[in-house]
């Protein structure tokens, strides 16, 4: 059994079978974007100071819900700029109020071109912001998500805003801590540090090929 995460993520608990093995995240590379993309995002990145990235995961995004308004608003609140992945096209397309609004992109790429990133929480999206080195609000939606929220939460990463109470007021109060602090960035970049010493493809492929040679084995010896 392979759980995807490196043991500084999660502990193994006593209740856990013997048979389960940490390997890291498992990071894959992500496709490119078209030209027109890059150039769109090339420019407002040199149009002024690193934006404050806004994204739902796979499931949530396809029930934002006010999201991306309320995030608009929290932009405007505290004047940073923003990067929306995945909006709806009539949230807050004017990138003249430092808005960029994009319908996909790489995660990997743009947040390292972040400030923060403000996210659900899916386990996928928490791990390539841990290797971005930025810090996050999460906004967890379900499933794993409350779970990484709380984790990312003790480990002085990120906070965490209910989504029911996400509105513009909360949410530019709590990326004023993070953006104003700089223990949870001196936090994110040692985590970044310790996740690019760690290889969690390679890990899982070792422990699948040990399997596949013990199951042959045994194989061999009933025969």
């Amino acid at each position: 059994m392979l759980a995807l995460f490196p043991r500084w993520y999660a502990e193994p608990q006593p209740d856990w079978p013997p048979n389960v093995f940490l390997t890291g995240f498992p990071f894959w590379e992500e496709r490119d974007v078209d030209r027109d993309t890059e150039s769109k995002l090339e420019s407002f990145l040199e149009a002024g100071d690193a934006p404050v990235v806004f994204t739902l995961g796979s499931s949530a995004v396809l029930d934002p819900g006010p999201f991306y308004e309320e995030s608009a608003r929290a932009v405007r609140r505290i004047g940073c700029r923003a990067i929306f992945l995945g909006a709806p096209r009539n949230a807050a397309n004017d990138m003249n109020r430092g808005i960029l609004m994009l319908p996909y992109a790489p995660h990997d790429r743009y947040f390292r071109a972040a400030s923060a990133v403000v996210h659900c929480g899916g386990i996928g999206t928490t791990a390539r912001v841990l290797r971005a080195g930025r810090p996050s609000l999460v906004v967890p939606w379900g499933y794993d998500q409350p779970d990484n929220a709380a984790r990312l939460t003790r480990m002085g990463v990120a906070r965490t805003v209910g989504r029911k109470w996400y509105t513009g007021r909360t949410a530019a109060r709590q990326l004023g801590c993070l953006l104003g602090s700089q223990s949870y960035r001196c936090k994110c970049e040692r985590l970044a540090v310790q996740i690019q010493s760690e290889d969690g493809v390679e890990a899982a492929s070792t422990v699948i090929e040990s399997c596949l040679r013990e199951a042959r084995r045994v194989a061999d010896g009933n025969r």
